[in-house]
């Protein structure tokens, strides 16, 4: 019954212009998670509830990285989603199908050689322009909810210093406006978002696996430890990686544990 709701929901939002997001917008915000965040603890999130930022000014990443951006130059926003049916076990799922989602945006618009550095950062030709972080809310061993938030560079523009971080103009030589951007994303999102059951988990998980940025290639890694070189090979149902070492053996970590680091070279 779960399947086919689902269903006439993706139906409906393919063929209407109908939508299931409650668009917030603002100026400048310190974070947009953090909004959502706190309307969640006060009671007064609603499923769908989408804020969208024209400048976010302490914008948060994965292991409290900062996201840097300047105003009218990224598109930064979040959504609050309820899931009454997936389980602790399944949050991955959810962040593999919104990675995809934004990797298969990002194509229909020209940006080229577009792939995912594990476990949630989108790359377009080795440089960083986007990334995703979701914050989940869980009850024993029960999902409730979660907060996404996506950050995509859209105009920025990046020196030396920071040799990994690009943005769509500088991979595409075109100037957007962010928010028509969004407007493209924002109608696949919530297809991805609204339509999301555990019959499609296999192949979500499996298409962001073949998207995986240095897949089969050796590739640098770092633990709290030491560094090491291994291959990618693909990543488990709960989001860890598959490794393969120099001497053959096969790994399998957890993003608390390894680091995938930046690299150009094959």
């Amino acid at each position: 019954m779960h399947f086919y709701t689902n269903l006439l929901l993706f139906e409906s939002l393919t063929t209407s212009s109908m939508t299931y997001f409650k668009l917030i917008k603002i100026d400048a915000i310190s974070s947009t998670n953090d909004f959502l965040k706190e309307s969640y603890n006060n009671g007064k999130c609603s499923d769908g509830d989408l804020v969208l930022a024209k400048h976010q000014t302490s914008g948060r990443g994965q292991r409290d990285n900062i996201w840097i951006s300047s105003p009218g130059n990224s598109l930064t926003f979040s959504v609050y989603k309820i899931f009454e049916h997936l389980t602790s076990a399944n949050t991955f799922f959810i962040s593999a199908s919104v990675s995809v989602c934004l990797v298969r945006a990002l194509e229909d618009i020209g940006i080229p050689d577009v792939s995912i550095k594990w476990p949630n950062d989108i790359l377009s030709a080795n440089k960083k322009i986007g990334g995703i972080l979701i914050e989940n809310f869980l009850k024993k061993n029960k999902l409730k909810a979660s907060i996404i938030g996506i950050g995509l560079n859209i105009n920025e523009f990046y020196n030396e210093n920071l040799p990994f971080a690009g943005s769509l103009e500088m991979v595409s030589g075109l100037k957007r406006d962010p928010e028509a951007v969004f407007n493209i994303l924002k109608p696949k999102l919530e297809i991805a978002l609204f339509s999301l059951n555990l019959i499609s988990k296999n192949k979500s998980i499996k298409e962001y696996s073949q998207l995986l940025w240095r897949r089969n290639k050796l590739s640098s890694f770092e633990t709290k430890d030491f560094n090491f070189k291994g291959i990618l090979k693909d990543v488990t149902e709960s989001g860890n990686l598959i490794l393969e070492d120099i001497m053959g053996v096969r790994l399998e970590l957890g993003s608390h544990e390894v680091r995938m680091k930046y690299e150009t070279n094959d």
